[in-house]
């Protein structure tokens, strides 16, 4: 769909997590710090109703594949929800990104969730 992803799991089952959302984010990686969106929950528009965390990191080229990352959280976005389709979905993800680097440049972000920092234990995969 255009925006490639790394899905990751808690550390911990038992991880407290902000509501699910769509999140501007900053993921320290192995290769450093990058600036993304994430979605915190399912993914209706597929059918899916797993909770799945999964970041598409900005400007990122590199495999995280099996590694360990801390994701801050810094602004919601939006909730999760189901589109028509993957075109209305890719339409949504290009706004999402566009809001997402708009709260990244503003000092402490609109509405911080400075709070929210998670370690997380792996990425499970890299998926464009």
């Amino acid at each position: 769909m255009g925006f490639a992803t790394i899905n990751v799991v808690p550390q911990s089952p038992r991880k407290l997590l902000p509501p699910k959302g769509v999140y501007a984010v900053i993921v320290q990686t192995p290769a450093g710090p990058f600036g993304g969106m994430m979605n915190l929950g399912p993914r209706p528009t597929f059918g899916e109703s797993d909770l799945t965390l999964e970041a598409h990191l900005f400007d990122a080229n590199q495999d995280f594949y099996d590694a360990n990352v801390r994701i801050d959280f810094v602004q919601y976005l939006r909730d999760t929800r189901k589109f028509a389709g993957a075109d209305e979905l890719i339409r949504q993800l290009a706004r999402d990104r566009e809001n997402a680097l708009r709260a990244l440049t503003l000092p402490g972000g609109s509405g911080s969730l400075k709070g929210y920092v998670h370690d997380f234990t792996r990425t499970i995969k890299n998926e464009s």
